[in-house]
């Protein structure tokens, strides 16, 4: 896409360069998180001595509903578990250091906007 508009002459050389690094970066996230899945999957199948392939689906609380049964949970009890709260302190870490990382990259690309906007007489 970002080559299609710089052939268009939409965006210039530099924000081209910089969608393409984004892309590069956003695809090697998801391969690794692909990796992450199959390795767990392995886990999984080796600690319950699974032989047939895992295939991982939402789970349908609707299918397991009984009619006439109201199921309450309790919240509090759910953010009091330090098993969640470690999930959720796991989350916004990996939130941040994207951050930080696209942070980087908006330095580097600014950095090299900037030199090239310099004129030297």
């Amino acid at each position: 896409s970002a080559g299609r508009q710089f052939d268009a002459g939409q965006i210039d050389y530099l924000q081209k360069t910089f969608a393409e690094t984004q892309f590069g970066e956003i695809h090697n996230q998801y391969i690794q998180v692909q990796q992450n899945v199959n390795a767990l999957k392995a886990q999984l199948q080796f600690i319950t001595g699974l032989q047939e392939p895992l295939n991982a689906e939402p789970f349908n609380m609707a299918a397991y509903q009984i009619s006439g049964f109201e199921t309450n949970y309790d919240s509090a009890a759910l953010l009091a578990n330090p098993s969640f709260q470690l999930s959720k302190q796991a989350e916004t870490i990996n939130e941040k250091n994207i951050e930080l990382q696209k942070n980087k990259a908006e330095t580097v690309t600014n950095r090299g906007a900037f030199f090239t906007l310099v004129e030297i007489a």
